[in-house]
């Protein structure tokens, strides 16, 4: 008696058991509306076989339409303007690719054209102008300073010196 005890307290424990359990699902629908539910699956199988979908959100309201139409408009009207006008553009720009393409593969083979549209600058008379002014100024600057060795000594009763001579050479 104490063994069935403690088997059967065992048994409960680690999930023993001599009951055996069964279950079944039986569905029950009236009998009266059978004809209704197989009508409605039949229509509905039909109408999602055909693509139909019911509307996933609700209508707009006046704001919301009024608001979709200021949109639309914008888009026909000055967006599409906008769009044409950048699209022009880059057409613009994509015209001279052509060219640019050309002149870097130039200048990647050793540059001729590039060369001879720099000499052309180089040596222009505006270019040489420049350089002439520039270098004007640096013997007006080279013509004072030994006028002015030469007008110091000679005040200084030292034209012939070597002072004279050792000034004009760090100057010049």
């Amino acid at each position: 008696m104490i063994g069935e005890i403690i088997g059967g307290a065992i048994g409960g424990l680690f999930g023993g058991s001599k009951s055996e359990s069964s279950s079944s699902n039986n569905s029950y629908v009236w009998d009266q509306q059978s004809p209704y539910l197989e009508d409605l699956f039949k229509y509905s199988k039909d109408l999602y076989n055909d693509g139909w979908q019911a509307d996933g959100v609700a209508d707009f309201n006046s704001t919301q339409d009024q608001a979709m139409a200021n949109l639309l408009n914008y888009a026909n009207t000055t967006g599409s303007n906008i769009a044409n006008t950048n699209l022009n553009t880059a057409n613009q720009l994509l015209g001279g690719y052509g060219s640019a393409q050309n002149y870097y593969a130039d200048l990647m083979n050793g540059g001729a054209n590039f060369n001879a549209n720099a000499n052309q600058f180089i040596n222009s008379d505006l270019v040489n102008s420049q350089i002439n002014a520039a270098n004007q100024a640096v013997t007006d600057q080279f013509d004072q300073t030994m006028n002015g060795i030469a007008a110091n000594s000679a005040s200084g009763m030292n034209t012939g010196s070597t002072r004279r001579s050792a000034a004009e050479v760090m100057a010049a």
